[in-house]
Order: C-alpha cells, then sequence, then structure tokens
C-alpha cells in the first residue's frame, strides 16, 4: 500500500508543479504516506456569480463587495478597494475536509491598483485550533491580468472537520483594488479500507487495546480497566476465545500476549497508569503484533476519550497539544494494513469530547448500530454495560461445551485436568435441534448458534474413560440446566444468553514405565558384565515408583559385539498394560588390541588368549614383541688400543620377519684405550611400535699379551709369544730391525753416478723384507751433503728405527769445472793458477786437481807496474811520491791522521793544525801517542818492530799483499782477530769474519768461503763455495746490505754515502759486524768508529 500511496503522492506533485510553471502556486510539505484515490472532488467552489457572498460563512466588509465587469471568468468577481480602517476586512469559508486527503486551495487575483507596504491580503487556513497563512500580497504593483494561485496545504488540513480559509485584507488608501475570483478547494478523497465483518463467534481472539494518555483520569482510567475486565470475564474460561493487551499514550506497549487466561488477562489490564500524549499509529502496530497471526477470527477492541496527537513518524513524537495530520493519516494507514489482513476493528469512544470520524477513519462508517457497529460511542460510566452488550452480540444465543480428562478421576482437583479431542457432542432442543459438533485440540466445540428454547446436551462416552461430570452457566447468571446420564438437560437459553458448559471424563491411563540408569549402556566385549538398573511404573490410578519386575534381558551377550535389547513391561491392577520399553545394551569392542575383536597384527589371531601376543585382555597390542640374538662372542674380548669392531645382532618377529638387522647399537661406552669390561645396548622395534627386550653384550678390553689371541699371527699366545715381557705387555709382535747394505758414509763427486744399495729390515714375524728408502733425493749434480732414510713398519704395525746413509756429493776442482771461478777471464786450463808452475803457457804443469784459479801469481806492485794507478800524473817508483819502493803496490799517498783533511781526535784542529801531529805521517792527532815500529820490508812480507805507545786500532787488519805492518804499541790495545781468535768466542760461535773483504783485493780464501757459506744460509745465495770474491758474491754482498740497511748502510750517510740503502759490496766495518752478530749475537758488538 505504501507503494502506491508513494506513487499517488508524486502524481500530485507532478501535476501541481506543472501548474506552478504557469501560475503562482504554494506547496505545504506532504507527509508520508498519503492516502489518497485517483480523482479529487470540489469541495467548495464559488465564482461569485450569485452576485454576493452568500456561499461563504461570514464576512466582514464594507471594503469587501460582489461586482461586475473584470471578472476573470463569468460575470462577477470579489473585489476589496478602499480605506479599511483599524480592522481587517475578512471573508471565510468553512469546509470539512472529513474523508478527504491532499487539500488543494485554488482562486484566480489581480492587483488592479497597486499597493504598498503597508497594504495586504493574506490569505490563510484553519486546522481546528489555529490560522495559517499561505500568501501574503504586499507592495505589489498594478497587474493587467490575473494570475491563478494553487496551494496545496499541510496534511493538517485533510479528513478535518474543522477546516476553514479566509481572505484577509488591510488597505491604507481608497485607491487600493485587488479583485479575487473562480475560488475552488478541492481534495481526494482518502482510501478507507473497509471493515471486515466477524460471524457471530465465541471463539475469538481479541486485542484488548487501552488508552491512558493524560486526557483519562484516575478515575476514568479505573472504570475502563473493569469494563475491560468483565469484557474478558464474558468470554472465559467457557468459550475458547483468548485476549492480548495493549496500552498507549506516547508510544503503545504489548502488556500481555494471547492467552485464555483470565487472571493473566484482569492482571495486565490493570497495569496502565494516566499520562501522555495519544499515539494511534503505535497503538494499531503494537496490537496488530500481538496476532501469530492465529487461526481464529480476528479483533482489535480500540477504546480512546480523544484524537491522536503524535505518531511514529520523523518529529512525530515531538508535539501532542493537537492533532496534527499525520497523527491521523499514521493511524489510517495502520488501520487499513490491519483491516486488509482481515481483522475488524471497532473503536470505542469514551466519553464526550470525540471526533468520531476519526474514529470512523481507523474503524468504518457504522456507528452505533448494533452487532455491525464500527464505532461504539460510549461514556466511562456506562462502558461495562456497552462492553456486556458487544459481547452478547458477539457471543449471545450459543451454547459452547469444554471436554477435557481428569486424570485423578477427582473432580475435586482441577490442576490434572487435560483438553480432550475429537469428542461428540449432541445439542438436542426446541426450537433448534443443530448437528452434533466434535470438540477441537483445545476441548472446545464450536460455539452453536441456538434459538431461544430449552436444551439438553450428551456426550458419546469413548471406549475406557469413564463420566465423572458434566454441568453449564450462562455468562453473568449462573448454572442453568442439571447433570443428566451423560451430559446435562433442563438448559434455558436466551437469544442473548452465552452458555458455557463442561464436560469432565476420567480415562484410565496406562501406566508408564521410566528406565533407571543409563539408555543406552555401553559394555566392553568380554571386560564389562551387564548389570541390570532396572525400571519404575507409575499408574495415575495405582500410584507411583511401582518397580518393573517384568524385564528381559536374555539376549544380551557381552562376550560378542553388537547391540541387544532389554524389554521392560507392567500391567496396572485394571490388567491395562503400560507401553513396552526398551533399554539397548551396546557391546563395543575394547580399546585394547587384545579385546577389540580385530586381529591388528594380521597373525590370524584375534584377542586374548587366541592371539600370542596378547599376556592378558588388557595387554594393549596383539603384537608379539620381537627378540634380539647377537651375533658373534658375548663377552667379546677387544686388544686394548685396538678398533672396536661391532659384531652385530638381528631380530625375530612374529610378524615383520626374521634376521632382521639391529641398528639401534649403543656402544658409546667402549673405551678401548683403557683396560675394562664395557657394555653394549641392543635394541630393536617393530613395524607396529613393539620393543624387543633389551640385549646387553659385554666388550672386555685386555692387553695384547693377556687376551688369548694370537695377534702376530706367530703361533703364540699371551705368554707363550716371546713378543710378550708380561700381561702387562700390550704388542705380542716383535719389533722389526733395519741393516744397511754397503756404507753408511759414502762421497762421490759432482756428476759422478750414485748406487743406491737399499737396506734389509729383518721381522721375527714377516721375515726379511727392503726397507722403505726415503730421506734426501741425492743429486749428484750438485754438491752437498745428502741423508737417505730407511724404514719399515711391520704387518702388525710395529715400526722399525729409522737407519741413515750419509752421501756427500762433492764440488769438482775450480781447475776442471769449467767455470772462471776468479774472473779473471780465464778458465782451468788457461788460468796460471791451475798450473803448477804458474806458466800457464807450459800444458805438462797444468793440474786439474787444483781448487783455487784465484792464486795466480802476484801482479807487479803498483810502484813498479808502468802504469799512473792513482792518476796523479806520475808512475811507479820513484817518480810517484806515493811509491815508497819499487815493491810499493800503492801509488798513492797514504793517508795518515795528520794528512787526511779530518779531525780525528775532535778538538777542532785539522792535521798539521793539530799540535798532536808531529808530521803529514803522523797517524794520531791525539797526544800521547807512541811511535810505531819500523815497517817490514814489503818484499819479504815480515812484520815490523815494535812500536810506540798509542791508541791501537780497534782491529788489526792483514791483507796478505800488503806488506808488514806495525808493531803493536802501549796504550789501550785493540783487539787483534787471528785464526786462532775464535778461542775467545762465546760458546757455540764459530762462523766469524775477522779481515776486510773486497772485490779486486787479494782476499783471504777461507774468510771468502765463511762469507758465501753465510750468504747461502742468510739469503739462500746457493753460491759455490771457491773462497773467490768475484762479481757474484759482491752482488750477494750488495743485497745483504739493503735488507740490511739500517744496521749496516745508514751509520755511513753522515760520513759520504749517497742515501742510506746505497750499497758498496765491500764487507768493511759495518758489514763484518753485522754478520758476526747475526752468526752469534751474544757477541753484542758495539759500531765501529767510522770512517
Amino acid at each position: 500500500m505504501n507503494t502506491l500511496i508513494s506513487s499517488r503522492y508524486t502524481g500530485l506533485v507532478q501535476k501541481a508543479v506543472a501548474v506552478a510553471s504557469i501560475v503562482f502556486m504554494t506547496i505545504a510539505p506532504l507527509p508520508f504516506p498519503l492516502f489518497v484515490a485517483q480523482a479529487a472532488d470540489t469541495l467548495f467552489s464559488d465564482g461569485f456569480e450569485s452576485g454576493d457572498f452568500s456561499a461563504w460563512n461570514s464576512f466582514q466588509t464594507p471594503q469587501w463587495a460582489v461586482s461586475t465587469g473584470g471578472a476573470n471568468s463569468g460575470s462577477y468577481r470579489a473585489e476589496i478597494q478602499g480605506d479599511t480602517g483599524s480592522s481587517d476586512d475578512i471573508i471565510s469559508k468553512a469546509v470539512s475536509t472529513v474523508g478527504y486527503g491532499s487539500v488543494t486551495l485554488r482562486y484566480w487575483y489581480k492587483v488592479a491598483a497597486g499597493l504598498e507596504s503597508n497594504d495586504y491580503v493574506k490569505v490563510e487556513w484553519y486546522d481546528g485550533s489555529s490560522w495559517h497563512q499561505v500568501a501574503n500580497y504586499s507592495n505589489v504593483n498594478t497587474t493587467n491580468n490575473y494570475t491563478e494561485a494553487v496551494h496545496i496545504l499541510p496534511s493538517t488540513a485533510s479528513h478535518n472537520s474543522n477546516f476553514q480559509f479566509r481572505f484577509r485584507a488591510k488597505f491604507n488608501s481608497n485607491g487600493d483594488v485587488v479583485r479575487v475570483d473562480d475560488v475552488e478547494v478541492v481534495a481526494e478523497p482518502l482510501e478507507i479500507v473497509a471493515n471486515p465483518s466477524l460471524p457471530n463467534s465465541c471463539g475469538l481472539d481479541i486485542a484488548l487495546v487501552l488508552d491512558s494518555s493524560g486526557s483519562i483520569s484516575t478515575s476514568e482510567l479505573a472504570q475502563m480497566k473493569g469494563a475491560m475486565k468483565s469484557f474478558g470475564d464474558a468470554f472465559l474460561p467457557g468459550t475458547p476465545t483468548q485476549f492480548s493487551v495493549v496500552d498507549f499514550d506516547n508510544t503503545a506497549t504489548v502488556l500481555r500476549a494471547f492467552t485464555g487466561d483470565a487472571s493473566l488477562i484482569n492482571a495486565a489490564v490493570d497495569t496502565p497508569t494516566s499520562g501522555g500524549a495519544t499515539n494511534w499509529e503505535d497503538a494499531l502496530v503494537k496490537a496488530w503484533s500481538t496476532f501469530d497471526p492465529r487461526a481464529n477470527p480476528n479483533l482489535i477492541i480500540f477504546a480512546s476519550d480523544g484524537n491522536p496527537t503524535v505518531n511514529n513518524g520523523p518529529g512525530g513524537g515531538s508535539t501532542g497539544g493537537t492533532t496534527d495530520g499525520n497523527d491521523l493519516l499514521n493511524a489510517i494507514a495502520e488501520a487499513n494494513s490491519i483491516k486488509g489482513a482481515e481483522t475488524r476493528i471497532i473503536a470505542l469512544g469514551i466519553g464526550n469530547d470525540l471526533d468520531v470520524e476519526n474514529l470512523k477513519a481507523i474503524s468504518g462508517p457504522n456507528v452505533d448500530t448494533g452487532a455491525s457497529s464500527d464505532v461504539i460511542t460510549t461514556n466511562f460510566s456506562t462502558l461495562a454495560s456497552d462492553l456486556a452488550e458487544l459481547a452478547s452480540e458477539l457471543c449471545g444465543g450459543t451454547i459452547t461445551v469444554r471436554k477435557v480428562n481428569d486424570v485423578d478421576g477427582n473432580s475435586e482437583t482441577t490442576d490434572d485436568r487435560t483438553p480432550e479431542e475429537g469428542w461428540m457432542i449432541d445439542i438436542d432442543g426446541s426450537p433448534t435441534n443443530p448437528d452434533p459438533v466434535a470438540t477441537d485440540a483445545d476441548g472446545y466445540t464450536p460455539a452453536v448458534e441456538v434459538d431461544a428454547g430449552t436444551y439438553s446436551i450428551a456426550e458419546t462416552l469413548k471406549d475406557g474413560y469413564d463420566f465423572v461430570s458434566a454441568s453449564c452457566e450462562k455468562s453473568g447468571g449462573g448454572p442453568v440446566g442439571s447433570e443428566s446420564g451423560n451430559g446435562v438437560s433442563g438448559v434455558e437459553v436466551g437469544n442473548s444468553d452465552i452458555i458455557s458448559c463442561i464436560f469432565i471424563n476420567h480415562k484410565n491411563l496406562p501406566p508408564v514405565i521410566t528406565l533407571l540408569g543409563d539408555n543406552p549402556v555401553e559394555l566392553v566385549v568380554n571386560v564389562d558384565s551387564y548389570s541390570e538398573a532396572g525400571a519404575t511404573a507409575d499408574d495415575a490410578e495405582d500410584g507411583n515408583d511401582f518397580p518393573v519386575t517384568d524385564i528381559d534381558s536374555s539376549a544380551v551377550n557381552k562376550s560378542v559385539v553388537g547391540s541387544y535389547s532389554v524389554f521392560y513391561n507392567f500391567t496396572d491392577s485394571d490388567g491395562l498394560a503400560a507401553g513396552e520399553v526398551t533399554r539397548t545394551v551396546n557391546v563395543v569392542a575394547g580399546a585394547n588390541q587384545c579385546n577389540d575383536t580385530l586381529d591388528n597384527d594380521d597373525d590370524g589371531f584375534t584377542d586374548y588368549p587366541e592371539d600370542p601376543g596378547c599376556e592378558s585382555i588388557v595387554d594393549p597390542s596383539e603384537n608379539e614383541p620381537p627378540v634380539i640374538a647377537l651375533t658373534g662372542a658375548n663377552p667379546q674380548v677387544v686388544t686394548l688400543g685396538s678398533a672396536y669392531t661391532e659384531l652385530g645382532a638381528t631380530a625375530d618377529d612374529a610378524e615383520d620377519g626374521q634376521d632382521i638387522t639391529v641398528t639401534d647399537i649403543d656402544s658409546s661406552a667402549v673405551d678401548t684405550s683403557v683396560v675394562g669390561s664395557y657394555l653394549v645396548f641392543y635394541n630393536f622395534t617393530d613395524s607396529d611400535g613393539a620393543a624387543a627386550a633389551e640385549v646387553i653384550r659385554e666388550v672386555k678390553v685386555k692387553t695384547a699379551c693377556s687376551d688369548g689371541i694370537d695377534n702376530d699371527d706367530d703361533g703364540n699366545i699371551d705368554d707363550e709369544d716371546a713378543g710378550c715381557e708380561g700381561t702387562q705387555d700390550n704388542d705380542e709382535n716383535a719389533k722389526p730391525e733395519i741393516e744397511l747394505v754397503g756404507l753408511s758414509l759414502v762421497s762421490i763427486v759432482a756428476g759422478d753416478p750414485y748406487n743406491e744399495q737399499g737396506a734389509v729390515a729383518h721381522d721375527e714375524e714377516d721375515g726379511d723384507n727392503p726397507a722403505v728408502i726415503g730421506g734426501d733425493a741425492v743429486n749428484r749434480s750438485i754438491p752437498g751433503t745428502y741423508v737417505v732414510a730407511y724404514n719399515y713398519t711391520d704387518s702388525d704395525g710395529v715400526s722399525a728405527n729409522e737407519v741413515t746413509r750419509t752421501v756427500v756429493v762433492t764440488a769438482k776442482p775450480q781447475c776442471s769445472d769449467g767455470e772462471d771461478n776468479d774472473e779473471d777471464g780465464k778458465t782451468d786450463s788457461e788460468d796460471p793458477a791451475c798450473h803448477t808452475d804458474g806458466d800457464a803457457g807450459n800444458s805438462g804443469s797444468y793440474d786439474p786437481e787444483l781448487n783455487d784459479e784465484g792464486d795466480d801469481p802476484a801482479p807487479s806492485p803498483q810502484c813498479s807496474d808502468g802504469v799512473d794507478n792513482d792518476g796523479d800524473g806520475k808512475i811507479d817508483y820513484p817518480a810517484d811520491s806515493g811509491c815508497s819502493a819499487a815493491s810499493d803496490n800503492d801509488e798513492s799517498n797514504p793517508l795518515f791522521d795528520c794528512n787526511d783533511g779530518g779531525d780525528n781526535d775532535n778538538d777542532g784542529l785539522i792535521d798539521m793544525a793539530d799540535p798532536d801531529c808531529s808530521d803529514p805521517s803522523d797517524d794520531s792527532e791525539s797526544g800521547s801517542s807512541g811511535s810505531g815500529g819500523g815497517g817490514g820490508d814489503s818484499s819479504s812480507g815480515s812484520g815490523g818492530g815494535g812500536g810506540g805507545g798509542g791508541n791501537g786500532p780497534i782491529f788489526n787488519l792483514t791483507f796478505p799483499s800488503s806488506g808488514g805492518g806495525g808493531g803493536g804499541g802501549g796504550g789501550s790495545p785493540g783487539l787483534v782477530l787471528g785464526a786462532a781468535a775464535e778461542d775467545n768466542l762465546p760458546e757455540g760461535c764459530s762462523a766469524y769474519l775477522w779481515e776486510y773483504i773486497h772485490i779486486g783485493r787479494k782476499n783471504n780464501p777461507e774468510q771468502v768461503k765463511k762469507l758465501q757459506m753465510f750468504l747461502n744460509t742468510e739469503m739462500g745465495a746457493n753460491l759455490p763455495i771457491t773462497g773467490f770474491y768475484g762479481s757474484l758474491s759482491y752482488s750477494w754482498v750488495e743485497k745483504f746490505q739493503v735488507k740490511y740497511w739500517e744496521e749496516v748502510l745508514k751509520p755511513w750517510v753522515p760520513h759520504g754515502l749517497p742515501t742510506e740503502k746505497t750499497p758498496t759490496g765491500y764487507v768493511y766495518k759495518t758489514t763484518r759486524r753485522w754478520i758476526n752478530m747475526l752468526n752469534c749475537p751474544s757477541l753484542n758488538l758495539p759500531i765501529p768508529p767510522l770512517p
């Protein structure tokens, strides 16, 4: 319905908008929903063609008039002109809009002469309590034509018996003129759903709706409550009528849902208190909510003393003093829905301030028409009688029978009665003889209508039932008729009488069996026993809790899984049997495999005692546990120090098979390095999780000479074995011995072949076997000492002591090695040093075994070689002053402290300026110098004589070809190092240089060899040990000096060395010192004085 109404509302608005496009129009807000029909009716229309205001209810002149000429249509129009004075001039019209909605006010107007701001014509309408303006024409210019005005009025103008409208004007000048013509009020009829009729019936579902708003006083409310309760009592308990109760003021409340209990209904009716506004809409909503809908005819008794003042719409609860259009229209909409669902509404208008039209709008048009009334008007004082009359109209002239079974057969007790369905009741009498009727599920017959007369009511008794009593009574009039046979006779019925009868029977009810204990019962097969819990029987006649003895449990077999039934039966004292009751006994498989009736291990046997894997019925597994068998000896003997060898084990399992390898072995405790007894644990679990009994092997760790084993396979065991020195001896095996074949020291010349003769190992157990050759690989091409090692390990892992052979590879002599060893450009036989007579031209004197190409005949001394050796332009002795004799080998002038250009004693005086210098040959600038001895003859090489005192040099250098040196003097003597000087060195210091070495000089070969050996060791030079200081040795000395530049070269920088890493190749003071220090750090030599 709301959709239809909404579409109608839309249509009206569209129509109005279409009009508004060409005329002036006002539209007031419209409610939702509207209840209007399609076609509009004209409620009022006046074109003033009567020539006066006769169609209007009232008018206040003198300025309003009806005149001819200048009309919108026809000949006449209304006009107001001139000064109205101090009061307004008004014409008004009352139009009832009851039954109508969408009220529209239309008219045509024309301003014939302009209006000032204090002039006006106002158009207004009246809702019954106040006026509302819809138009105000003021300060308007003159118009030449009429304009149509259309005002769609608010919903409060709808269905309003007090509706009025008016034109109210006030002019201040005789020249003010406004004309009005063709005035209409049109509206669309409200759609009021017809109120459905009800048959005369005493089996209604009735909703009682009580108005408890503030307009009803406490005393009036009490009267209403009493009348409502009496109304209910007219139907209950004799008829199947049920009631719900709803109370409303601002909102509605359901006080009681449908019930046939009069006490509950009356308590609900007594609940409301007075106060609040009046909400018809919510009252109807809540009343309708109490219907299921139900099967019985439905009726709402709607009692109210006034008009609705609030509604459920938006803002509907904000007012309440007066009726708004929506308050009524919303209620009409809800009433239409209810009536459309075939529920009748009877409105009770209580009191004097009634709007019958509004009550008719929610119910129907019939007012106080008896049984057909839609609206019943009454006062509070007569409400009770009016309701009684309504009850009589609804249910008068009827007989209703209620059939019940009294369980204990005692009519004095009523709490054990139950309704009986399907009983045939025959009402017989005069003048009406209706057909028999049957009772329904609630035990009621339909209300049987009869004419006034005398009647008898009888039942058809059913088998198994005893007749207890029957009685009838008139509503509000007490008992009627008397019990006769299986019924009541002599029942006097008037046309308005409501007769209700009750027939009571007693049925011999069968006893009822109640099982004690569980049902079903569950037993574990072969474990649990069935124990009868019993049952009791209750009988309405004989009493309760009789023990049941007729029990059949013979079918229960606790040894076989299955579902079994135990049967219980009982018969009461009247021979009436109870319904058989059955208890189910479920015999189920147990939780343990040995009582679950299954062959869990697939061995063809089931449960205990059939399956050998089951030790008892509570054994959780049918699986027969596996058995472990050790492989090998137990105890197992292991020789001390040898590896432990696991002998293993196997498992046999009835389900999984035989000889399964056991892998769960714990031998972690075995320690073969310590003599003792140890345990190894063996475990096994089959595929079903069954574990074998743990098996233990003892492992005894013993020495080889006490383990009872022939460990060396020589046929002898322990103390019988010659290799055993006692029981604590852990080796029976005798140690092998190695014997060299040939000499232990072999010497060959480089290039000659080396013949390895090997060695033989002698072993008591293994016999003689070749020894394994190792150690140094002899390189016959490179001189050196090689150690060849011989080893042997016997079959038991015992090793012989290592034996070695020393092989010395010596170098070829320098005079036959094909090398220029002294770098004089001459090799072997070409070198004079390789000839015994020093003559390279004498082939007969060439000796290839000589080993020093550097031992050439001494060259001519510089002072007799015909060469200017010092570049001073002077050659040889005596021309060169640097030559002291022809045998002198140094043309350069000798440098002494007193001619070297240096301050040697740090006294600030140099050379001859120093008073301590006697002449340029004086070799000491310091005082107290002793005089040197005489020089020896250079040709003879003899030493000089004794010298004088003075500071001797730190090192007394000897160069073989330099002639004799001066003798030692007094003072602090220097350390003189010679061939025997090593005797004074710290212990362990043997490789020591005591001479300087310079390329091109006649160096000491033994000192050079020591230098070469040192460079091979320290620098990895791999120099041949020749004793000749040539370019190869020279270059390695330079490398040594750069490597140790800080100790060797840096001290010379202040004395003219270009950089601290510029090598000289000269084994001089700092170089010799550092070689000696590296060779023997304990020397701790100081840096010598420089230069």
